[in-house]
């Protein structure tokens, strides 16, 4: 069934837009959803949008973009294919005095906190979480791919602020599932974005990898499957 959805006309006047919400922890937790993006939050938009510059670095192509969805927390879409994904987003809080529990676990209990919704809801969509709890040198993607509870999302990807130097923003991508759970893996595939705001310009680099990962997009029939496969 097809529904009406928004976009930003390209990623360049997205970053612009969302650059105050990359910017301040703050206003990435609070800030009001955006009416002429249906209502999306700005940490939904941002995950997004981070995700979609790391597929495009994958596919070497600028297909990738991300839209609206009155019913998810927003969609990536593949252009050519008209592949959409459905994503779901939660946050990993910022860590308050007291609270000894670990980046890693956090993160599975969150994981663990929207497969409680159900496989119906889960299985198909991507979960983006966003790790506000530390500086995102501090934790281990490894260690927290091991720990995720089973559960039906198609991808579990984790973003996070990872340094500023000068005018450069850099945020990392991890990509938790399916890397682990496929014989022969031992690591996460991580891409860091650097961003600068003033030019709205960013670049993309891997710096762990995970041999013969593989990303599959699906579509309903009467559309084939579309199968990308990286090297991750």
């Amino acid at each position: 069934m097809k529904r009406p959805v928004r976009k930003f006309k390209s990623l360049e006047i997205a970053l612009k837009e969302l650059a105050p919400y990359f910017q301040s922890q703050a206003q990435l937790l609070t800030g009001r959803g955006f009416e002429n993006f249906d209502g999306g939050r700005p940490r939904e938009l941002a995950g997004n949008w981070l995700l979609t510059v790391v597929l495009n670095h994958l596919a070497g192509t600028e297909a990738f973009t991300f839209t609206s969805d009155n019913e998810r927390d927003g969609i990536i879409y593949h252009a050519p294919s008209r592949v959409a994904v459905p994503t779901e987003h939660i946050v990993v809080p910022p860590a308050r005095p007291g609270d000894g529990v670990s980046s890693e676990q956090w993160i599975a209990n969150q994981v663990a906190k929207k497969q409680r919704k159900g496989a119906p809801y889960a299985r198909g969509m991507m979960l983006v979480i966003w790790n506000l709890r530390s500086d995102n040198l501090a934790w281990h993607p490894n260690n927290a791919a091991r720990k995720l509870p089973l559960n039906d999302f198609r991808k579990i990807w984790v973003v996070g602020l990872n340094s500023v130097r000068d005018n450069c923003w850099s945020f990392s991508v991890a990509l938790l599932g399916p890397a682990m759970d496929r014989p022969g893996l031992s690591n996460v595939p991580i891409w860091i974005v650097d961003i600068d705001f003033h030019q709205a310009r960013w670049s993309v680099q891997q710096i762990q990898f995970a041999i013969n990962a593989r990303a599959t997009f699906d579509v309903d029939p009467p559309h084939p499957p579309l199968t990308l496969e990286f090297l991750m």
